[in-house]
């Protein structure tokens, strides 16, 4: 167990070098929040997994994601996607229990998980009593968006 420990200890003094969210940053997502904690989810997607969206057997909480958010997973490399979708599968079923797939840190009340090649920062909020976590923001350690590699060009 040592090992685990070990790694576990590694990735939570990496995930804590990360810079934190701006206060405006901040600001910006918890008034998302406060509109959706009042019912209005105009503008954010419900993150589909398949025919049964939003209702995987198992899962007990939505996904919603930002605007922001979903324009960076769609510019984002596959790794980063696929990632992303692993721990939306595990924040379904519950969101507020700790998770030995990924790292999470909490800066005031969102949470911030380490995505692929541990570059990449996913931060999403959970709203425990609607059942819902929303994606904010996938940005790089740096704090820029994920880069995606350039699409190979067929030769003709």
């Amino acid at each position: 167990m040592p090992v685990i420990s070990g790694t576990t200890e590694r990735l939570e003094l990496e995930l804590a070098a990360v810079p934190d969210p701006t206060p405006e940053q901040l600001a910006e997502w918890r008034a998302v929040v406060e509109r959706v904690q009042a019912g209005d989810e105009s503008g954010l997607t419900a993150w589909a997994e398949g025919k049964a969206a939003g209702r995987t057997a198992g899962a007990a909480y939505r996904i919603l994601a930002t605007p922001r958010a979903w324009e960076q997973l769609a510019a984002a490399p596959p790794a980063v996607r696929g990632t992303v979708a692993g721990i939306v599968a595990v924040l379904r079923v519950d969101p507020v229990v700790g998770s030995v797939a990924f790292t999470t840190r909490l800066v005031g009340e969102v949470h911030r998980a380490r995505l692929a090649g541990e570059r990449d920062v996913l931060t999403y909020q959970v709203i425990v009593w609607r059942q819902l976590v929303i994606l904010l923001d996938v940005t790089g350690i740096e704090g820029q968006p994920p880069q995606a590699t350039a699409p190979a060009i067929p030769a003709t």
